[in-house]
């Protein structure tokens, strides 16, 4: 393994024993998450990556898939569309949107926030590439990219997170990468039922750095990431970074 990848050992089982740039995108999108399901008494954490079903083509989600199957594909985690993930008995019962996810088996961690302190560290001792394989880990399963549908300019990268003590720990690897996100707690609705969840958002300069400099693997969310910043930018072109990550692609 070379010397520049951090040992971690947090209680999931990565495959590897280190922190790569694939480990580092798988458990940028379980933190954002939070999400396990349970088969036969063993616990499995869940990179989940979804879409509105009105928001995705068959061939994009194939693609997506692909590069998410290549990505772990030397950590040997099972990758599962949303039918196979049921019938596999994977289910968490939130694959209800097309979509699908990765799997990895628990060894002992059974909470996301007791691992914090680790992931911090092993970061915070990580190159700026893994760190960048993170953040595009946690962006790239569940985010989406919101546009202003009478300019054609992004309003925002938004993140729904499933709880405050997650999302504000990925608010704080932002800002250690020189991001502002902005992020809105977990709170109660005025007018009752289900509470809003804790959100994190980018906009502005920090849409053109990230677009720039950290990317998606996502097809659809990187089209319309891509649409979005040549309407505001004009011409530009699409950089392809499969040397760090499968499918990995930023606007220049």
């Amino acid at each position: 393994m070379p010397v520049n990848y951090i040992p971690l050992n947090v209680g999931i089982d990565f495959g590897s024993d280190y922190l790569t740039n694939e480990v580092a995108y798988f458990l940028g999108g379980i933190l954002a998450a939070d999400e396990s399901a349970i088969k036969n008494g063993i616990k499995y954490w869940i990179a989940p990556f979804r879409y509105n079903p009105t928001h995705i083509t068959t061939t994009e989600m194939e693609k997506h898939f692909n590069h998410v199957c290549t990505i772990g594909q030397t950590l040997k985690c099972p990758v599962y569309m949303k039918d196979t993930v049921r019938q596999a008995g994977l289910d968490s019962g939130k694959f209800r949107h097309p979509g699908f996810g990765a799997f990895f088996t628990s060894r002992g961690c059974e909470d996301l926030t007791t691992i914090l302190p680790d992931v911090r560290m092993a970061l915070s001792r990580s190159s700026a590439e893994v760190r960048r394989c993170f953040i595009v880990g946690a962006f790239d399963g569940r985010c989406s990219v919101d546009v202003n549908s009478k300019t054609g300019k992004h309003r925002f990268i938004v993140l729904d997170c499933p709880n405050d003590t997650t999302g504000a720990f990925i608010k704080e690897i932002f800002e250690a990468e020189n991001f502002h996100p902005k992020f809105n707690y977990s709170r109660d609705r005025p007018q009752g039922g289900n509470h809003r969840k804790a959100q994190l958002r980018i906009k502005g300069a920090d849409f053109v750095k990230f677009s720039q400099n950290y990317g998606l693997v996502s097809e659809r969310k990187f089209n319309v990431l891509y649409s979005a910043y040549r309407t505001e930018f004009g011409e530009c072109n699409i950089c392809e970074d499969n040397s760090i990550l499968n499918g990995l692609r930023t606007v220049r």
